[in-house]
């Protein structure tokens, strides 16, 4: 094999990897385990911060995910078809509906609304998603990074003392994904640029109105 051939193998490769790490499904859980490890709130109980992670796990993961992969089973759809605008509509509805009941379920269970509102930062930037795809193909990846950023950006000084690192630390991460997408073939500049908007501006608007 050729040493460019080795070279693109290798990118792809790690594309690839980047691109499963950071998949837009984990972004709700991750912020969680962030707060309850790296800020003040890792003095909650145990319990209950195994319970609210329990919780937004099966809402903003296990649930949207099983629900994609049945449908794609049982429509016998080839691997990738998300690939394609026109196959994410139900996808989309899904992942919406199960935000939408999870978020229901926190405001129920009484969880303070500065953990809630995470998941209304999520339903919102997914539900813009939804709505482009219509017409157009944005990065749901770059909006969950765009979203972390602007998480970061607002709610790091209330949490930690070093939030500018946190910060650049989501921005780092920003451009490796967004470098991953176009390398992988599933989204172009523009598609990535507009993805981080959607994802940064939605938290910006939750974080301000509600």
């Amino acid at each position: 094999m050729s040493m460019a051939g080795t070279t693109s193998k290798t990118l792809h490769v790690g594309a690839r990897v980047v691109s499963a790490l950071f998949n837009p499904f984990w972004f709700v859980t991750v912020m969680f385990v962030l707060m309850f490890t790296l800020t003040y709130l890792a003095m909650l109980p145990l319990f209950y911060k195994i319970y609210v992670i329990a919780v937004v796990l099966l809402f903003t993961v296990l649930i949207p995910m099983t629900a994609i992969f049945v449908h794609g089973r049982l429509l016998k759809l080839p691997k990738g078809y998300l690939s394609e605008k026109e196959n994410r509509l139900i996808p989309y509805a899904f992942t919406l509906l199960s935000y939408f009941f999870g978020y229901l379920l926190m405001q129920r269970m009484l969880i303070p609304y500065y953990m809630t509102i995470l998941l209304l930062v999520a339903l919102v930037a997914m539900l813009v998603c939804a709505l482009v795809n219509v017409k157009w193909k944005i990065s749901e990846h770059l909006t969950a990074a765009g979203a972390a950023t602007g998480v970061v950006a607002f709610y790091g000084s209330l949490f930690t003392t070093e939030d500018v690192w946190w910060l650049c630390a989501m921005i780092l991460v920003s451009g490796l994904l967004g470098t991953a997408r176009m390398v992988l073939g599933e989204h172009s500049l523009r598609q990535v640029f507009w993805g981080w908007v959607n994802g940064f501006v939605s938290c910006v608007i939750v974080l301000f109105w509600f």
